[in-house]
């Protein structure tokens, strides 16, 4: 039997560089993936559900999401988006150093699209919330890849509102 070494095909950490410190971010578990899946997929249905059409596909309405989805965003509670998706240590660090909430929320927002949609789909969100052309979903169709490549991966540190749980609401159908 010939072993195969697929690490190259793995997704690495992501670093995040802030003040004068690079935090390096390791994929999540299974677990916390799920979660994250979760998350994104609520707030999907959630965006879904006040345009009148998507600017991509056209379809318009709000998503149903799968009980199981309900039932693993109801287990969560009021649980962070940062401590998920940059891991507890992570966020903890981020703390310590005195990074702030904002910032933190910020990061931690990025690493869950990231996480969950890939890196170019993950900065297409950020420059179209920079510039503007969130709502048009124009800038998320770059024509790029969504699957992260090898080699190190950074996120810029712009303030944003706390994002929790609640605040989202569905995920994709199967």
């Amino acid at each position: 039997m010939t072993l195969k070494d697929l690490t190259a095909h793995l997704v690495p950490p992501l670093h995040i560089p802030y003040a004068g410190t690079t935090y390096e971010v390791q994929p999540p578990s299974k677990d916390t993936g799920l979660k994250l899946a979760a998350i994104n997929a609520a707030g999907v249905a959630t965006y879904a559900s006040v345009i009148q059409a998507c600017p991509t596909c056209g379809h318009s309405g709000s998503p149903e999401l799968p009980n199981s989805t309900r039932e693993l965003l109801e287990s969560m509670g009021e649980a962070e988006v940062a401590p998920l998706a940059l891991g507890q240590d992570v966020y903890d660090q981020m703390l310590a150093d005195r990074v702030p909430g904002p910032h933190i929320d910020k990061f931690g927002l990025y690493a869950l699209y990231y996480w969950t949609l890939g890196e170019a789909t993950a900065d297409a969100i950020f420059e179209a919330q920079l510039t503007g052309g969130g709502a048009s979903g124009e800038a998320a169709v770059s024509g790029r890849t969504s699957t992260p490549r090898p080699g190190p991966r950074t996120a810029s540190a712009n303030p944003t509102r706390r994002v929790s749980t609640r605040a989202t609401g569905a995920l994709r159908r199967r």
